[in-house]
């Protein structure tokens, strides 16, 4: 899609919008749920499972979130035929890890190596975004920008309480309940909208 209206700004710009509304919906209501419920999950998964390896599930998932916004701004600048410059910042990334690793494992391990993982996708996810609007002009406004805070925000609140109050008594039912309520919130925060997605592939055949 992006490669059919590479010319046409505004329509880039609602596409990829449209794009990062749809896989941020998914990530920031996922990802706090499985931070919050981390402990968990980790040990229904595995017989030696700690708090240690929880934690590392945490780091892991979080990266999770500028990962899933790369793919869309990647693919952006793909369309635009800024290969070059994409294949620049992903190598970037690659002394960016080993240093951070080399800094952070003799302290913390596996963790430092999950840390290293989640600064190194938040640098590779800025670089793209401010290329996005340096060659593009696309940029994402900031009522978008509060729209997925509150989304990040709010679900990691509603897992807390669900863990705290719920889980006691109802076990995985409310991790279930807790991931539905974030879906709602995306829906009331108008970042799922399910009749967008069906007219622009519509629009697009």
């Amino acid at each position: 899609m992006f490669s059919k209206i590479a010319s046409d700004r505004a329509a880039l710009q609602s596409l990829a919008d449209m794009g990062l509304k749809l896989i941020w919906s998914g990530a920031l209501a996922v990802v706090p749920a499985i931070i919050i419920f981390r402990a968990p999950i980790m040990i229904s998964l595995y017989a030696h499972a700690n708090f240690y390896s929880a934690d590392l599930l945490g780091w892991l998932c979080a990266s999770f979130i500028p990962l899933s916004g790369g793919y869309i701004l990647g693919t952006l600048l793909l369309a635009a035929g800024k290969l070059r410059w994409l294949n620049v910042f992903y190598f970037l990334g690659i002394p960016l890890n080993m240093a951070l690793n080399w800094f952070l494992l003799p302290y913390y391990k596996a963790g430092g190596a999950a840390m290293a993982t989640l600064v190194t996708q938040s640098f590779i996810f800025l670089a793209l975004l401010f290329s996005g609007r340096y060659w593009l002009g696309f940029s994402v406004s900031p009522q978008l920008w509060l729209r997925f805070v509150l989304l990040l925000v709010l679900s990691a609140m509603l897992a807390f309480i669900a863990k705290q109050a719920l889980f006691p008594f109802f076990g995985w039912w409310a991790l279930i309940g807790s991931l539905a309520g974030s879906g709602l919130l995306a829906v009331l925060l108008r970042l799922l909208d399910i009749r967008e997605f069906f007219h622009l592939l519509k629009s697009r055949t």
